[in-house]
């Protein structure tokens, strides 16, 4: 994304976690980093 993360970037995978589109999602590590963690 070109940027550092910044706090707001964070709520909406919250909301998203917390709704029933991710119902069926278990033991799982969202990264919320903008690509800077992906390793290539």
């Amino acid at each position: 994304m070109g940027r550092l993360g910044r706090p707001d970037d964070v709520p909406g995978a919250v909301v998203f976690l917390l709704s029933d589109d991710a119902a069926f999602i278990t033991g799982q590590t969202l990264s919320v980093s903008g690509g800077l963690t992906m390793h290539g």
